[in-house]
This record gives C-alpha cells, sequence and structure tokens, in this order.
C-alpha cells in the first residue's frame, strides 16, 4: 500500500503523462489535416506547443521531487513501498522515453 501523499502524486504524473499523450496526438492529426488540404485552412491561436512543453516541464519536475522525497535521509516510507513506488516512477519515465519528447526540449535521454 502507497502513502495517500505519494500515491496522489503519481496519480498526478499519470494524469500529466495522459495529458502529454492526447497534445501529441493533437498535434499529430493537425498536421495530417494540413497536409491533406490543398486549401489553406482557417488558423486560430494554437498554443499545443507551448502546452507540450508546459505539461512536459510539470511531469520531469514531478518525477525530481519524487526522487528526491524517496532519497531523503529522513523519509520514512517503508522499504517495501519504496520499491514499489521506484517501480511505478521507472514505468512513467519508460512511457515518457518513448514518446521522444527529449530530443524536441531536451532532458534526460539526451
Amino acid at each position: 500500500m502507497v502513502e495517500p501523499d505519494l500515491q496522489d502524486r503519481l496519480q498526478r504524473l499519470q494524469e500529466s503523462l495522459r495529458r502529454i499523450r492526447a497534445l501529441l496526438a493533437w498535434e499529430r492529426l493537425k498536421r495530417r489535416e494540413d497536409q491533406s488540404n490543398g486549401i489553406p485552412a482557417f488558423r486560430i491561436h494554437d498554443s499545443t506547443a507551448e502546452d507540450l512543453r508546459s505539461e512536459y516541464s510539470i511531469l520531469l519536475t514531478g518525477l525530481l521531487q519524487m526522487y528526491c522525497l524517496l532519497h531523503h535521509r529522513s523519509s520514512i516510507v517503508a522499504q517495501s513501498i519504496r520499491e514499489d513506488i521506484f517501480q511505478r516512477l521507472a514505468e512513467i519515465e519508460w512511457q515518457l522515453y518513448r514518446l521522444q519528447l527529449h530530443r524536441r526540449f531536451g532532458g534526460p535521454g539526451t
């Protein structure tokens, strides 16, 4: 069982990863629409790139904070819980790495 605060933090990281995936899907759809139409479409301000960079930063910051919490010497998190959290964090990091955003924005994996 993961402590409630840590569980909330893990949930926020997962939500951030979902938002990143949704933004990437929107970006791909927009790019396909732009390429398939020979006629220039009506353009409105699109903040997808900024939103993506922001969400990527939020996720990286959240991961770093979790690692700091778990590695801090005053942490009283049981070893079994700590190992479970590390495993979940590694899965989130792997999923983020597979999206290749580090190539676009920098960060871990570059």
